[in-house]
């Protein structure tokens, strides 16, 4: 699946765990939330969860998404204002799976995006399994249910796009992974509790097949991948993601990972085979642990840089400002 290689990417993190005012920014990581270097009176806030604005260029055009809508609408509005992103000029919304701190936020950022008049309906992308009804288990514990209403992105001004398998999106800038394949031996199962979900009146183990990244190719650099949860597994993701468009360098990681609970033993193969492509930047957000994010700043001290609200990832293309 070819990508039309892009001249610049920038990601702004709307929403997240992680919220500081005092994380400085160094090179292409740009810390908008830090008071002391904005000069602002406030800094943004964080809330359980993923949703970042997504910006890519090539020439003289430029296509903004957004990924994931987090957990709370109200907390992604806010943040949004206090970085005067407009997500009026969303052009396509895409949901990395059908878990409540990823779609939370959706229906307050689906108002934002059709505030701008006469526009056609914004397409929503997601996998089909993405509305499928589930549960969180732990040894001993069950948690609540909970589903991804269907109309909450049939509603006017949105238009859901449902998908079985990885497609191209931004005018060939983007490809949406999704189904992704499930090859790497110690990636089968995810760390920590489990998920299920209802298949006719039983419960069934849940692998998660709506898990999704986007990924962007920066010209003369390599891929730009955005994980929402990796629940398919961080490796199972880079890996697909080279395989399917063709581009063995990776630039940059970013995203959740997925990794909290992980054991030692499954964190250091990651990082071993992580270190296999190189990534120049490598930044964790959202679930993927305290101690794989440890492992990373080690692994890679140079390129690693922790997500929080707030903050503008922006790489060019070699030669351009």
């Amino acid at each position: 699946m070819r990508l039309v290689p892009v001249e610049f990417v920038r990601l702004t993190s709307l929403s997240g765990d992680f919220a500081s005012c005092t994380e400085r920014s160094r090179g292409p990581v740009r810390r908008l939330g830090n008071m002391f270097e904005m000069r602002r009176e406030t800094a943004p806030l964080g809330a359980h969860g993923l949703s970042f604005l997504v910006e890519v260029g090539r020439g003289g055009g430029q296509a903004t998404a957004l990924f994931d809508g987090g957990l709370r609408g109200d907390v992604l509005a806010a943040n949004a204002r206090y970085l005067r992103k407009d997500l009026r000029r969303v052009e396509t919304v895409f949901l990395s799976h059908g878990h409540p701190d990823h779609f939370g936020g959706l229906p307050r950022a689906l108002e934002l995006i059709a505030a701008r008049p006469k526009r056609a309906p914004v397409p929503v992308v997601l996998h089909e399994a993405a509305l499928r009804e589930r549960c969180w288990v732990w040894p001993g514990l069950r948690g609540g249910r909970y589903r991804l209403d269907p109309g909450l992105i049939r509603r006017p001004g949105a238009r859901p796009v449902y998908l079985r398998g990885p497609e191209v999106f931004l005018g060939g800038r983007a490809l949406f992974l999704t189904a992704i394949p499930r090859r790497t031996p110690y990636e089968r199962k995810r760390p920590g509790g489990q998920v299920l979900y209802r298949n006719g009146r039983g419960w069934q183990l849940d692998t998660t097949p709506d898990d999704g990244a986007l990924v962007v190719h920066l010209r003369g650099r390599g891929l730009v991948i955005l994980t929402g949860c990796g629940h398919a597994g961080l490796m199972n993701t880079v890996r697909e993601a080279t395989l399917r468009t063709g581009v063995r360098r990776v630039h940059a990681l970013v995203g959740g990972f997925h990794l909290c609970g992980a054991s030692a033993r499954r964190i250091g193969a990651t990082i071993r085979d992580l270190r296999a492509f190189a990534p120049r930047w490598v930044i964790p957000s959202h679930c993927s642990g305290l101690e794989f994010e440890a492992a990373l700043m080690q692994a890679f001290p140079r390129g690693c840089a922790l997500d929080m609200v707030g903050t503008e990832y922006a790489w060019s293309a070699p030669g351009r400002p």
